[in-house]
């Protein structure tokens, strides 16, 4: 489980521990309640129980409520940020609605693209670069057993593939299209 994750789990199940103390009954002489913490009856029988089970119950609501925020903020700096588009650019190109360009041509092991006639390709590892076959046909997943890119065996040349090529997937994760 990520970090991130029990973060999350952990902040929830102290949050509905808080928030199951704050709203449970308090009993008075056996016989009625004094309300909850959170919703005290009208008469105020019991403040002593009333602002005790309030403490307690925000001893667990406050810290619960900081490791859910804590949770999706690390995993909003982990995730949120994407890729970067290969090539280094870090300057984002003007959106044009409906065109589509191509990613600059630095090609990693396992990077799925699409050709101009709509055929896709896998880059195949350095060893069958250096035999004149740097493309291979993509298979099923992206990532295999262990979580690293999945790389096929080189089936066609440099020149198989039509320029230009758009990049899909990089890391076995999809990547948004660039825009010119």
């Amino acid at each position: 489980m990520s970090r991130e994750r029990l973060l999350r789990t952990l902040g929830i199940a102290a949050t509905i521990v808080g928030l199951f103390i704050g709203f449970s009954p308090i009993p008075h002489n056996g016989d009625n309640t004094c309300g909850s913490a959170f919703a005290p009856d009208g008469y105020f029988q019991c403040p002593g129980e009333q602002n005790a089970r309030f403490m307690l119950a925000f001893i667990f609501l406050i810290p619960g409520l900081i490791m859910i925020i804590a949770g999706r903020r690390s995993a909003g700096k982990k995730h949120g940020g994407g890729n970067p588009a290969p090539g280094g650019t870090s300057v984002p190109a003007p959106v044009v609605p409906g065109v589509v360009a191509a990613w600059p041509e630095q090609w990693q092991p396992g990077d799925l693209v699409i050709d101009i006639r709509g055929r896709m390709f896998v880059r195949a590892s350095g060893e069958d670069e250096g035999f004149g076959r740097p493309w291979g046909y993509p298979r099923h997943d992206t990532l295999d057993m262990s979580g690293r890119p999945v790389v096929p065996e080189g089936a066609v040349e440099e020149h198989e593939p039509i320029r230009p090529l758009t990049l899909l997937v990089r890391h076995g994760r999809p990547l948004p299209p660039l825009h010119p």
